[in-house]
């Protein structure tokens, strides 16, 4: 009997601390948390043609990035991004993507991407980077 009410009092503490941490980390009601960090990034339709960019992040997400560019981009279209990172030690990562929408600013566009495909090694280096840079933001 202890022993159950002992698992139950856990599981309840438990609880209670997953959905504040849900509700801290991402009040917008998003996925993931989106990060202004020092990222830049190159982009292409293809990965036999040539990069466009590097451009400078507005924000990145464990889901995706914003990004501003001189391009006007469709929705829907498929990218291929080489996201750049200031630290010296870290490799670029390269990950298909998908454009969810294009909107014109005052110079130029401001474009959504999600994130689809990217190779284990390189989503397993990325989740850890993302991963630090929150708890750096919300540590702090």
């Amino acid at each position: 009997m202890l022993k159950r009410g002992y698992i139950r009092m856990i599981k309840k503490s438990f609880d209670i601390r997953i959905s504040d941490v849900r509700e801290f980390i991402s009040k917008d009601k998003r996925k993931s948390e989106r990060l202004a960090i020092q990222v830049r990034l190159l982009y292409s339709s293809s990965l036999l043609e040539e990069w466009c960019g590097p451009f400078l992040i507005d924000d990145i997400s464990g889901q995706g990035v914003r990004f501003g560019s001189d391009i006007k981009v469709a929705l829907g279209t498929r990218l291929y991004l080489k996201i750049l990172f200031l630290e010296e030690s870290m490799k670029p990562i390269v990950v298909e993507s998908e454009v969810c929408w294009c909107a014109k600013k005052k110079h130029g566009y401001t474009i959504g991407v999600k994130f689809h495909k990217m190779n284990d090694t390189d989503r397993r280096r990325y989740i850890e980077y993302i991963s630090e840079k929150i708890l750096l933001k919300y540590l702090q």
